[in-house]
């Protein structure tokens, strides 16, 4: 299948490439308008092969494989290039998670539609509880409700609330709950608590939107009730920070101590950023590459051990490659469900 994907794909392109060489400019491919008539022109010119093409991508996701998610930054509204599309994302890619989930442009959501549609990419975005303490830790006066408890409970529904009010299929809840060995009896007290509100009111919503995805990025072992993980259909391991396979191994056998291993478990990595003050992120310690080296660990394991797919960050900055675009995250997606290609 996905060397059939690849000859397809790679006959695709050559459209599109004609057409550049013709105009002979760069300018023109990064102009928007410019971008639409590309698309259009593959389409037009090999609607069967381009149908073909499309309906093995999705018999692909439809099979068992490595699942792929990736956070994209849709901060840009006003596009100049293809990387400010959400529809320019690698096609393998099975979510995305856009990182500015308000107030989303009608070609914003008209292009999630179109991924969905054409491709099978779900459009997923993310609640993240630890940021929500921030808010409220910085919140003072009479601006500041009396207990965290009673400001998360209100943010939660507004956040909650996104996922129908745009084209979204779904959330990942980032909630990073504590071991509790380690905690007084009145710590643990309010830990509990504190995961009760979240977890309850995410399940509500789910219960509610059975068509809508949930997704768990945490450590499954700290949360004291298994029970409110049994709607997610995977567990997100906030790897990113491993230093090698070595320490991700360490990290992911660590998090999964005693778990349960029916939980479908998705390991984070870094893609390269293009910030000069975060130049270390998307690397081990050696300067390999995180996302591929991440890829290559995942695909070793097996059995009740199985790892079900890598989570990649910073996705817009992967776009600018001389040889490919999405070059670094297209490596990964091959490694995780490699071609049959020599």
């Amino acid at each position: 299948m996905m060397k059939k994907l690849t000859i397809k794909w790679i006959a695709l392109l050559c459209l599109p490439l004609g057409v550049i060489s013709i105009l002979n400019s760069c300018k023109d491919w990064t102009d928007v308008e410019s971008l639409k008539i590309e698309q259009a022109t593959v389409k037009e010119k090999n609607p069967a092969l381009y149908a073909a093409y499309l309906a093995d991508l999705k018999a692909f996701k439809a099979a068992p494989h490595k699942i792929s998610i990736a956070w994209y930054n849709n901060a840009v509204k006003n596009t100049v290039g293809q990387a400010d599309h959400i529809n320019g994302i690698p096609d393998s890619l099975d979510y995305v998670v856009l990182e500015q989930p308000k107030y989303l442009l009608d070609r914003e959501q008209a292009e999630m539609k179109q991924i969905l549609e054409e491709k099978g990419i779900k459009s997923l975005y993310e609640i993240n509880v630890d940021f929500m303490k921030g808010v409220y830790d910085r919140k003072v006066g009479d601006a500041k409700p009396k207990t965290f408890q009673a400001f998360l409970v209100d943010t939660l529904s507004v956040a909650l609330s996104y996922s129908t009010e745009f084209a979204y299929q779904g959330i990942v809840l980032s909630f990073q709950s504590k071991a509790k060995l380690h905690l007084s009896a009145d710590e643990q007290t309010a830990q509990i608590a504190l995961e009760k509100t979240v977890f309850d009111a995410v399940n509500e919503w789910k219960s509610k939107h059975t068509d809508k995805e949930f997704i768990y990025k945490g450590v499954p072992y700290f949360v004291s009730t298994e029970k409110y993980l049994d709607q997610s259909s995977y567990v997100i391991l906030p790897t990113q920070t491993a230093l090698s396979k070595s320490n991700l191994a360490l990290q992911y056998n660590e998090a999964m101590a005693a778990a349960d291993p029916k939980w479908k478990i998705i390991l984070m990595a870094y893609l390269p950023s293009l910030k000069p003050d975060e130049s270390a992120l998307g690397y081990f310690q050696d300067k390999s590459l995180a996302g591929v080296g991440t890829a290559e660990f995942v695909k070793s394991t097996t059995g009740n051990q199985e790892i079900h797919g890598v989570g990649l960050l910073n996705l817009q900055y992967d776009y600018y490659n001389i040889l490919k675009s999405y070059g670094k995250s297209r490596e990964v997606i091959g490694i995780l469900n490699p071609t049959n290609k020599k």
